[in-house]
């Protein structure tokens, strides 16, 4: 979206309306001419109200072309297509809604007005609440241009394409915009550029692809680079799987069959990926669930019969490896200290960048603390031996969620959350307003994978708690943890 609105785009906009837009916020897309195509409303741009529509076809070509096809049935004609993921898009559409919000404004609007709160998170394109529903053609289409993504918006484009004779009939709605009287193809709005998938390159001989693992408490996550041993190497790919190994573990001391089945599914899709990326050496490790449990051998083994080999680590050596990793491409010297909220365990390491850190385990994560483990008094008297340390780094699920949700990202950007600055202010705002919000509202909350909304609480509790006993009024969120030492130490560059 481009915020920097000029005055001719701004007169233009009020020459397409008929009257100054309400709420602008930027414009999503322009014509061939570089006229605004659609435009982008905040969702409380009516006084006193709430209006679903976010993105507005602006364009007078293509509002009237797309009008004469409403007028024509094409409502009820879209209705009987038989869509079978329409509800996905409704659910994005809301999504990115909500994105148009700073979770200020959200938690603000939930505290007034709980009602227009749910109308905010589950009303989707043109405001539909049904899964299956289509109310208006022309919103469908501008939610298209956005991203492709819309199937409604790409049956109206070729419908538009199919009849440009229609296109022809309301070219002379250019002159709208002070422009001339368009062909039928050039008319079309050009949609954003898109950022295109990675695609991977043939292998030098002295090149290697390598992936590291990490089973824990919570989610199975793997990461696919591909390098020179002692020179260095670069990401391919990342992933994460929900996999809740610690569900029930600190009752019952032991990895449930359905934990064991989850586990299973994911280490399939895992040497899949493997295969497919040609990778020649991986090292997994697990580390809270798998050792505490009794029955862990049993995780061990679902792997191995997957042709994966798994090393169990103690909570010094996950420790370590998360303090490796938080401080890998990190500026500024001095002590440093690293929190890593695991699922099952929380460590927290202090040390120089290159030195070997002082390294404290506390048995205590988001997973055990959201079961009733929540004696938080577990981390006081370690903490204690740790020396001062100059900045707060703060590594692993519980703390990118926070970050995420801070920066309000619908689509998940490892550029923007790396290095994200929380103070403690925000930190508790953040963990306010999500704990205020029904379990399913949170699910729908950007930024924050629906797999964790009922354990991020918990886990930001037990960063604020550290925060405090260290003495820390801001934490640095790092990307980088145990995945990337891992990685290292297989380029021998740890």
């Amino acid at each position: 979206m481009d915020r920097n609105i000029s005055p001719l785009d701004m007169r233009i906009i009020n020459r397409q309306l008929s009257r100054p837009p309400r709420g602008l916020l930027g414009i999503a897309c322009r014509c061939f001419q570089g006229r605004p195509g659609v435009i982008v409303t905040h969702p409380l741009a009516v006084s006193g109200g709430f209006f679903p529509t976010n993105w507005w076809l602006s364009c007078p070509l293509l509002r009237r072309a797309i009008g004469f096809l409403e007028g024509q049935g094409g409502v009820g004609l879209a209705a009987r297509q038989g869509w079978d993921n329409l509800g996905s898009t409704h659910a994005r559409y809301a999504l990115r809604r909500q994105g148009l919000m700073s979770w200020r404004e959200r938690w603000e609007l939930f505290r007034s007005s709980p009602e227009m709160y749910r109308m905010l998170v589950d009303q989707g394109v043109g405001g539909t609440t049904s899964p299956g529903g289509i109310k208006c053609l022309h919103a469908h289409y501008a939610d298209w241009l956005m991203e492709q993504q819309n199937p409604v918006g790409a049956w109206v484009q070729g419908l538009l394409m199919s009849n440009r004779h229609l296109l022809g009939k309301c070219a002379h709605s250019c002159l709208i915009c002070h422009g001339e009287a368009v062909s039928p193809v050039d008319g079309i709005i050009i949609s954003p550029n898109k950022v295109q998938a990675h695609e991977m390159v043939a292998l030098d001989s002295d090149c290697l692809r390598a992936a590291s693992l990490d089973i824990g408490t919570n989610s199975l996550r793997i990461l696919i680079g591909q390098g020179q041993k002692g020179k260095g190497w670069h990401a391919l790919y990342r992933g994460l799987w929900s996999i809740r190994l610690g569900e029930g573990l600190g009752t019952t001391g032991l990895i449930s069959p359905a934990a064991l089945a989850r586990l299973r599914e994911a280490g399939q899709e895992v040497a899949h990926l493997l295969d497919k990326f040609a990778v020649r050496e991986v090292r997994a490790v697990a580390t809270s669930a798998v050792r505490e449990a009794g029955n862990g051998d049993e995780c061990l083994k679902v792997l191995a019969e997957l042709g994966i080999n798994v090393q169990v680590i103690s909570g010094r050596e996950e420790g370590l490896l998360s303090f490796r990793g938080a401080l890998r491409g990190m500026d500024g010297g001095g002590l440093a200290a690293v929190i890593d909220v695991g699922g099952g365990s929380t460590e927290v390491a202090v040390g120089l960048p290159h030195g070997q850190p002082i390294l404290v385990s506390v048995p205590l994560g988001a997973v055990k603390a959201a079961e009733g483990e929540r004696d938080l008094g577990l981390f006081k008297e370690p903490l204690t031996f740790l020396p001062d340390a100059g900045q707060l780094l703060a590594t692993g699920g519980t703390a990118t969620s926070l970050a995420a949700v801070d920066l309000g990202l619908v689509d998940y950007d490892v550029r923007r959350v790396h290095g994200h600055e929380l103070s403690r202010k925000t930190l508790s705002g953040l963990r306010s307003f999500l704990a205020d919000l029904p379990l399913d509202w949170r699910r729908k909350v950007p930024g924050l994978d629906p797999a964790r909304a009922d354990i991020i609480v918990p886990g930001a509790r037990i960063l604020e708690h550290v925060m405090d006993l260290l003495g820390f009024t801001r934490v640095r969120i790092s990307e980088s943890g145990i995945l990337d030492a891992l990685l290292d130490s297989v380029f021998s560059l740890a």
